[in-house]
């Protein structure tokens, strides 16, 4: 938690490596994935109530081609009615042991493409 006067709290538990027997610490990073939605459709709707977007606007015309059927808009992405499938089925997390190789971008990219329409 932090607010303007700085950091009033904070808290780590948990694993980070249950295998490892590794605690989680403050210093710990972790993928953000589901939690980012929250701080992007925050930041989308900030840029939309300045008036640089519209919601109901296809998403193509703020993004490169997405490749689902349809006109997509922002509205329907931010809600999740767009019916876009989850491109990240549990398998694709890599293993502890494999993550200093792990090439996130690579992977996410493999990912959407194999599954996308």
């Amino acid at each position: 938690m932090v607010d303007s006067g700085g950091l009033p709290f904070e808290y780590s538990g948990g694993w980070a490596d249950i295998a490892e027997r590794r605690l989680m610490t403050s210093a710990t990073t972790l993928m953000a994935y589901s939690m980012s939605k929250t701080v992007t459709a925050a930041a989308v709707l900030s840029v939309a109530e300045a008036g640089a977007l519209r919601l109901d606007d296809p998403v193509n015309r703020y993004v490169d081609p997405v490749r689902y059927e349809g006109e997509l808009t922002v509205r329907q992405l931010l809600t999740h009615t767009a019916g876009v499938p989850n491109p990240m089925p549990l398998r694709w997390v890599h293993p502890a042991t494999a993550h200093d190789a792990f090439d996130e971008r690579a992977s996410l990219a493999a990912q959407l493409k194999k599954n996308t329409v």
